[in-house]
């Protein structure tokens, strides 16, 4: 486990690299709607919302250095953005906000954690269970502020 705790490889922060992990993310986004059925005229939205989110939470975390904010501002972001695009095309809005929040998700953090568990390592897997659970807390505690801003906000800023 020590070995593999040393290998984390240096994330490149150019500005073409930036945006080329964004585009990635879009169009993984737009797959992962695809692969859950979600009604095929939303895909392009869902990858843009997608590649914002994921730009926004790169570029933050490049600002602050603080992953959790930077997930929580993402995180937020997208919430506000699947609220106002579920007004603007008549729909639910968990058809955006699920699939938006998809690139911000703890995904390695969490696999990192039961990996490290299992081969022993128990301090480094704690360390990474933190982050797993305080990237989720993060992503949880967006979607609900964002929820209890009234409907009728969304539906003035779509002209509806």
């Amino acid at each position: 486990a020590d070995q593999m705790t040393e290998y984390i490889p240096a994330i490149t922060s150019s500005p073409t690299f930036i945006l080329v992990r964004a585009a990635a993310a879009g169009i993984g986004t737009a797959a992962f709607a695809f692969l859950y059925h979600s009604p095929r005229r939303y895909y392009p939205d869902q990858g843009m919302m997608g590649a914002v989110s994921w730009l926004l939470c790169m570029v933050m975390d490049m600002l602050f250095h603080k992953s959790v904010l930077s997930i929580f501002i993402a995180a937020f972001t997208a919430s506000i953005l699947s609220r106002f695009l579920a007004v603007r095309r008549k729909c639910p809005r968990t058809v955006f906000l699920s699939i938006s929040i998809f690139p911000l998700l703890p995904g390695l953090s969490l696999f990192w954690s039961i990996y490290l568990l299992m081969t022993g390592s128990t301090p480094n897997a704690l360390i990474s269970m933190r982050s797993c659970f305080m990237s989720a807390f993060a992503i949880a505690l967006a979607i609900s502020s964002v929820q209890q801003i009234p409907e009728r906000f969304f539906t003035c800023l779509a002209g509806k």
